[in-house]
């Protein structure tokens, strides 16, 4: 019996759409967004692509979320990563980005700057321990990262927070953390400054709170001033930004 594996017109546009960001992107990988207005529309134009499609994480989906594509397309320039990896790897909990687990254990792998992360662990139940270990492939020396344990996970939080993952399957959590310390230990420009999801869920939601401020005459003719100086500095970058798009309009064309 045969099966019907042929996609559904819409399907085939999805699959299209996501398939012509990943290669569009790469013209873009060399190059921040936010350098000039030339890479900062060409990013919109991929952002758009990839917005509208089904087949990209929920957060990057609908118009309303067109700038959380421009980041992720920020974000895998920099790792020189593909943006759907990227976007697949990010998770966004209490308003802040964060990469899973999985993602940061790729990541630290891919970098090749270490050999494959190795995973020790001792003990058992609430005596379990696990730390990374790697060794550098530039000096050759033996990376070790510092011992996640049962005890540390109880005093953190990470066992009695709601839903915690780490009541149910405590071997797989404790390997997750302890190759992410890894990470933020040897590799933090990997990481970027994120997170996993679960230490994240451990933070706090509350913004601080910020005293109000009763400006004087001074300060605020002083902000004035520095706005102006501003807006004056924005003019001259732009009459000089023609020239600047005609040598990118040109590499572009070759």
């Amino acid at each position: 019996m045969s099966t019907n594996t042929a996609l559904a017109p819409q399907q085939k546009k999805e699959v299209a759409t996501a398939t012509e960001a990943a290669e569009v992107s790469k013209s873009v990988r060399t190059v921040s967004p936010f350098d000039n207005h030339n890479a900062f529309v060409e990013a919109q134009r991929i952002a758009n692509l990839l917005c509208s499609s089904s087949m990209v994480p929920y957060n990057f989906q609908g118009q309303s979320n067109l700038g959380n594509c421009v980041i992720a397309l920020e974000m895998s320039r920099r790792m020189n990563m593909s943006v759907l990896a990227v976007m697949q790897g990010m998770y966004v909990i209490k308003g802040r980005p964060a990469w899973s687990s999985q993602f940061i254990v790729s990541a630290i792998n891919k970098s090749n700057l270490f050999t494959r992360l190795q995973l020790e662990t001792e003990g058992e139940g609430n005596s379990l321990r696990c730390r990374a270990w790697a060794f550098e492939r530039s000096t050759g020396k033996k990376l070790m990262g510092i011992w996640i344990t049962m005890e540390m996970a109880q005093k953190e939080g990470w066992i009695s927070k709601e839903g915690s993952k780490w009541r149910t399957m405590p071997d797989q959590m404790i390997r997750y953390r302890a190759a992410t310390f890894f990470g933020r230990l040897y590799c933090p420009d990997i990481l970027m400054g994120l997170y996993a999801p679960d230490e994240v869920e451990t933070f706090n939601s509350t913004p601080p709170a910020v005293m109000p401020v009763s400006p004087t005459s001074s300060t605020v003719t002083a902000s004035i001033t520095g706005t102006i100086g501003q807006l004056n500095a924005l003019v001259q970058e732009r009459d000089a930004e023609p020239e600047q798009a005609e040598i990118f309009d040109a590499v572009g064309a070759r």
